[in-house]
């Protein structure tokens, strides 16, 4: 009896369930795979209270003429935003600082350019810094009243609807309001006594985030 040889051959499609994520690697996107410049020691940004901290440090520096601080929304499209003059020839470590004051709301990215007397230059990585738009929200309490005043000042200088809510420990509303195209510092006393003896929770939110803070009044 012959036998029969059934060959089947299976067709197998794989598909990626994970989407692909861009890395931040420190480097503009445009060029590729840049020329780091070997006497950038470290380049940081750090928020403040209503601004970003720029520093970074150089050694063995040969004709830096100078460096440009570079700042961007979306990791790819940057602009300028400072001007600093470099060292012609240091083996010594140099610090610098300066100070964004005019920070983007929520995630930005800063990357350091490096240019030399002949025109070519150099970057730095890429830092990311995320810069609320609320500014912090405090709260004090009048000993007089018992009731708490609400304090908090926008750190950006566009206009945006804000909401304040107040709700209690069962979670239901007792306060709201809402500022139209605010912008500015806000200062007000709320009355949580007549209330009663509890525990609130008081939030802000705007179009891009939200904050709160939890409050016994007593």
């Amino acid at each position: 009896m012959k036998k029969l040889l059934l060959c089947i051959t299976f067709s197998i499609t794989v598909f990626n369930l994970f989407p692909q994520v861009k890395q931040d690697t420190g480097f503009p996107p445009a060029l590729g795979i840049p020329n780091i410049n070997p006497g950038l020691l470290f380049f940081t940004a750090k928020p403040a209270s209503d601004h970003v901290l720029l520093n970074w440090a150089t050694a063995n520096v040969v004709d830096n003429s100078y460096f440009t601080l570079e700042r961007s929304a979306d990791f790819e499209n940057f602009e300028a935003i400072k001007r600093v003059n470099g060292s012609v020839k240091s083996s010594a470590t140099l610090n610098y600082e300066t100070i964004d004051y005019a920070p983007l709301s929520g995630v930005s990215y800063y990357r350091l350019r490096l240019t030399d007397f002949e025109g070519k230059h150099t970057y730095s990585d890429i830092p990311s810094v995320l810069f609320p738009s609320l500014g912090n929200m405090i709260l004090l309490r009048n000993p007089t009243s018992g009731n708490y005043i609400l304090d908090f000042k926008t750190t950006k200088d566009k206009e945006d609807n804000y909401t304040i809510e107040i709700a209690n420990a069962l979670g239901q509303e007792i306060y709201k309001e809402t500022l139209t195209a605010f912008v500015g510092r806000y200062n007000r006393e709320i009355d949580l006594v007549s209330h009663g003896k509890s525990a609130y929770i008081i939030s802000i939110s705007n179009s891009t985030e939200k904050v709160a803070k939890r409050v016994v009044a007593y």
